[in-house]
């Protein structure tokens, strides 16, 4: 897994250089291999796997973080190859974003992972002009029912650096970490890319009551 992470970061950056043509082949080969092989589903089995033990070794976390991590990478070469990868392996990405979130009370490391991904993979949608408009439609629909389904924690982590949060705390412990203010970036980019032309109706019609708290949160971030 952390080879073919490896594999799709130099991907990713060498579509940023000159040689785009030979790049986007080898792109294509690696999602052939990802294609023919089933190579998603039976990593993201893996994981599920992993994540559904309750007593889980820290090496054991590391390899679902590397597969949340090469997820990533794959969404980040905004190749429309890998894109519709991920869109078809929606429910299990879903199901693995509720085991990282239930995990998330001791280390939000994994939690933190998902939320790069969604965020990686709108991105890439919002910005790839040759993208087919199901495989946007999908991973929009993904990301809202992510939204729909974790609210409540992703407001409350919003509310936490929220500047009436600040001023109603009379415990004197209320503080900013590196932690939170990571945690709130990477939920701010995800709520960003779904209020670009083409997914803003989308994230009001289908996610009203988020679209709403969010939008009420983000008037009061300190």
């Amino acid at each position: 897994v952390l080879l073919l992470a490896l594999v799709l970061e130099n991907v990713s950056l060498l579509e940023r250089g000159s040689g785009l043509s030979v790049d986007r082949s080898f792109a294509g080969r690696v999602s052939q291999v990802f294609s023919g092989n089933d190579v998603l589903n039976t990593l993201l089995s893996l994981a599920l796997n992993i994540m559904s033990v309750a007593q889980k070794d820290r090496k054991a976390e590391l390899n679902v973080l590397a597969v949340w991590n090469l997820l990533t990478k794959m969404a980040t070469t905004c190749d429309s190859r890998f894109l519709s990868l991920l869109a078809s392996g929606g429910s299990a990405l879903l199901a693995l974003a509720s085991r990282a979130r239930e995990s998330a009370d001791g280390d939000k490391t994994i939690w933190l992972a998902s939320l790069e991904l969604w965020g990686a993979c709108l991105r890439s949608a919002n910005r790839n002009a040759l993208l087919d408009a199901s495989t946007a439609s999908t991973i929009y629909g993904l990301v809202l029912d992510f939204i729909n389904e974790h609210k409540d924690a992703l407001i409350s982590c919003l509310r936490r650096c929220s500047a009436i949060e600040f001023g109603q705390s009379t415990s004197g412990n209320t503080f900013l970490t590196r932690g939170l203010l990571h945690e709130v970036k990477l939920i701010l980019g995800i709520a960003a890319e779904l209020c670009n032309d083409f997914a803003i109706d989308k994230f009001r019609t289908s996610s009203y009551v988020a679209f709403c708290r969010f939008k009420e949160q983000a008037f009061t971030l300190v």
